[in-house]
């Protein structure tokens, strides 16, 4: 489950890149709105490693890769569904934060399960 976690986000991550152009027409947005789909995306996922893997430390790895794995999950689901480009963005905000703690909980228990 980690292995497959830690190889579906950054496809997701990346896919969204591709997808920018598509994204502003169907939403109406300008271009550098839509770029904010992938930029909220990358901007909390990078701020946020560090944090998340010193909170894995403290409250354990396996809760810290459920729970961000959770809330990665639930904000691309929203994601999907958004109506606008507003909820978009923010939605992609809170997948970042959710891709960095299940990347640092899950690598984190790799290198538990394999020393």
């Amino acid at each position: 489950m980690v292995c497959g976690a830690l190889l579906l986000i950054p496809i997701t991550a990346t896919g969204a890149a591709e997808a920018t152009a598509d994204v502003g027409r169907s939403l109406h947005a300008g271009l550098a709105a839509s770029q904010w789909v992938v930029n909220a995306f990358f901007l909390t996922f990078a701020s946020l490693m560090a944090g998340t893997g010193s909170l894995a430390d403290r409250i354990g790895r396996r809760r810290m890769f459920t729970g961000g794995l959770a809330v990665f999950t639930a904000s691309m689901l929203v994601a999907a569904l958004a109506p606008d480009i507003g909820t978009l963005v923010a939605a992609r905000l809170l997948a970042g934060a959710g891709a960095a703690a299940a990347t640092t909980g899950g690598s984190a228990l790799l290198a538990a399960a394999f020393p």
